[in-house]
């Protein structure tokens, strides 16, 4: 699949990985919605990626906000016309000191958990209406539960590829305890960052094409 002309939306956009992945998209000629709580930041990489010849539009979101990411999902999806590949992008800087009280007593990872969740759901609901469309959460870990499941049962009947992609390693079946609630803000080195957002979206490329549907290859980056 090209992506040339494609609408894409990055949630997360202005984190490391994010920014990382926005730019990539706009380098294969999609159009890019840049989503994230820092109206500075989502601006400045807007900039950046008109620099490079590409063509994104920033806006503040608190992706933890339910209500929130539904609004601006489908307002992107009223004004595109349609979404085709909407990718989330948490990390543990989305978290913020005070949680919305929706999310207060759930563990860092259960709350980006939540917002992934909800940032999938907003899409089904407008991606449905034309029976296509590919949803990438990029997680810190793959855990499943009944409503992740529940969300990839829905995606497929409505013709709708969600899929989950690690961030840093790819953990097969079970994930050992020790891992389960790890949230790390460490850094990701340049070149590796680079590297992982280029595979990233020439894998989804081939997602969406239907060419591939196996996990990226597992490569840590740290």
């Amino acid at each position: 699949m090209s992506f040339e002309n494609a609408m894409a939306v990055v949630y997360g956009a202005a984190g490391q990985l994010g920014s990382a992945v926005a730019r990539a998209l706009a380098r294969e000629r999609a159009f890019v919605f840049l989503a994230d709580r820092s109206q500075d930041a989502v601006n400045t990489l807007e900039h950046q990626i008109a620099e490079e010849g590409g063509v994104a539009e920033a806006t503040p979101v608190d992706l933890l906000d339910h209500t929130a990411v539904q609004e601006y999902s489908a307002d992107i999806a009223a004004w595109s016309g349609g979404v085709d590949i909407a990718l989330s992008v948490l990390e543990a800087a989305h978290l913020p000191h005070i949680e919305p009280a929706h999310l207060s007593g759930r563990s860092p990872a259960d709350r980006l958990s939540a917002a992934e969740s909800s940032i999938a759901r907003a899409n089904i609901a407008h991606m449905a209406a034309r029976h296509s469309g590919l949803i990438v959460l990029i997680t810190r870990e793959i855990l499943v539960n009944p409503e992740m499941s529940s969300l990839v049962r829905e995606a497929d009947a409505q013709g709708i590829r969600l899929r989950l992609v690690p961030r840093s390693r790819f953990i097969r079946g079970a994930t050992p305890p020790h891992h389960r609630r790890k949230i790390r803000p460490s850094p990701i080195p340049p070149a590796a960052l680079d590297g992982f957002a280029r595979e990233l979206v020439s894998w989804t490329s081939r997602l969406a094409a239907g060419t591939h549907t196996e996990p990226i290859a597992e490569r840590p980056l740290e």
